[in-house]
Formats: structure tokens, sequence, C-alpha cells
């Protein structure tokens, strides 16, 4: 069964936010959504030791920036993935 929080209903809701699932016995989906969750491990939580939780946390952001802005996927050409969120730095030319 689906993880399922009428909270985190709510949040997503209050910004606006879609929810998402990977589809139904489609197994690349699933893939792409456990790597990130590793990337996610391996590249941010555990990373370095930290302190505390807090400076973990705090860590977080500066992360996710450098996924989504300065690391290249090859799934995508070696392009960071704002590349390819239309009307965003759209240094590929393919989401117009």
């Amino acid at each position: 069964m689906a993880y399922y929080s009428h909270a985190q209903i709510a949040v997503l809701d209050s910004h606006g936010i879609k929810r998402l699932h990977t589809r139904p016995y489609h197994p690349q989906t699933n893939g792409k959504a456990e790597r990130f969750i590793r990337l996610l491990i391996n590249g941010w939580a555990y990373r370095k030791p930290y302190e505390s939780n807090e400076e973990r946390l705090a860590a977080l952001p500066r992360w996710v920036f450098n996924y989504n802005h300065r690391r290249p996927h090859g799934g995508i050409g070696g392009l960071p993935p704002i590349s390819r969120v239309p009307g965003v730095n759209n240094v590929s030319g393919q989401n117009t």
C-alpha cells in the first residue's frame, strides 16, 4: 500500500503542489525514484558526520540546489535538471 498522510496532502495542497505517483508495474519509474533516494542518502544525509540533525537539515537546501542546478545528469545529455524546466534557463532549447 502506498504511503498516505492527510498532513502531507494538506501541506502540498496549501502550496499548490500536485501529488504524483510512479506508474504501477513500471519498474523504470520506480527505479528513478529509488535512485534519487540513494543519491539523497549518499550525497547529503550520510556524506559526512553532522554534529546534529539541525546541521544536517541546514545542509539540505544547498544539496538540492546543486543537484538541480549544477550536477550534470547522464539521462539528459549532461545537463542539470533545471535545464528541462520550461521558461527557466532553457539551455537545451527543448522546452519551448
